[in-house]
């Protein structure tokens, strides 16, 4: 029933794990789970072809998904505040982005 949505923002609510139910979300274009307790980027966020923004800033990820580089329109990335190691710079996410400079990892 919410198949078109565009914009989702579920911040501070605690949530561990990213539900299943967004990857149904085709036509979403920002996503924003900061301020959360997310330990890993859920798979199924690959088939939120449309996904422009995504922001999770303030959680407990400890490494970014390869196939995020993967995601045709995505433009902005937000993950400071997290446990990330050092993002490998041939990563295709760190290339994306870094030309973009619409990385936030700080």
């Amino acid at each position: 029933k919410c198949k078109y949505l565009k914009k989702l923002h579920l911040r501070a609510i605690q949530l561990e794990d990213i539900p299943n139910w967004i990857g149904g979300l085709s036509y979403l274009e920002e996503l924003d789970l900061s301020d959360n307790q997310i330990s890993e980027i859920n798979i199924l966020l690959r088939f939120c072809h449309r996904l422009k923004k995504l922001y999770l800033k303030d959680n407990k990820l400890k490494e970014l998904p390869t196939w995020l580089g993967e995601l045709k329109y995505l433009e902005e990335l937000s993950v400071s505040n997290n446990l990330l190691k050092m993002l490998n710079k041939k990563s295709r996410i760190f290339k994306k982005f870094y030309k973009n400079k619409n990385l936030d990892m700080l």
